[in-house]
């Protein structure tokens, strides 16, 4: 995982992230590189080459995390990577992609107010096909502050969205960790304090059932 200081960079650390994208697959200067979502995935759609792939993930990349994907889910763009098996890509590329969806999980976690909700974002994240404890381990170790509330947000009414329904087992295994012994005793010793008049309780009744 990477290491932020949430006190002092709050974007610069996703950007980092995508510059590193842009090293590692492709050219900011290239075409792609200031192309509208639709053609993007147009051209990736077109050949449906895990190279085209590969070269326009970068500017992917910034069409997700800035939500101007258009009509596009942004669970498909993790779809095309799972069925395009990243994780057998070349090392460089892995480490570059991991960095970037696990800087901006982070960042997403510690933020109010962000371009996409907590909820969604890991909705995008559980169709890369990568194990749950990647995103779920890190939320557990922290439940103070805005974990708190983007954790009662999601259990709250956060996960229908067509991310998580597109994806039924992977939601069933995150409410299952959401109501394990973990979660609710952070949420309600930790968590609670953060969380708006009488949300705690409503949280633990979606919980505790």
């Amino acid at each position: 995982m990477p290491e932020v200081d949430l006190d002092n960079e709050l974007i610069t650390p996703l950007d980092r992230a995508i510059d590193r994208l842009w090293t590692v697959f492709s050219d900011r200067a290239s075409l792609v590189g200031d192309l509208p979502a639709d053609a993007v995935l147009a051209r990736v759609d077109a050949t449906a080459s895990t190279s085209e792939l590969r070269f326009c993930m970068p500017r992917l990349a910034e069409l997700l995390t800035t939500n101007r994907l258009d009509a596009e889910p942004g669970y498909r763009i993790a779809d095309r990577l799972r069925d395009a098996d990243w994780k057998s890509w070349e090392r460089d590329e892995r480490v570059a992609l991991e960095e970037f969806f696990d800087t901006w999980w982070l960042l997403t976690r510690f933020l109010d107010g962000g371009v996409l909700p907590a909820s969604e974002v890991l909705g995008i994240l559980v169709h890369l096909g990568v194990p749950l404890v990647r995103w779920l381990g890190p939320w557990l170790e922290d439940f103070d502050g805005p974990p708190a509330r983007h954790f009662a947000d999601m259990i709250l009414g956060g996960m229908h969205t067509p991310a998580w329904t597109s994806a039924p087992d992977e939601r069933g295994q995150v409410l299952g960790w959401a109501a394990s012994e973990a979660c609710v005793f952070g949420i309600a010793l930790v968590g609670g304090i953060h969380l708006p008049d009488d949300q705690l309780s409503d949280v633990l009744d979606k919980l505790i059932q």
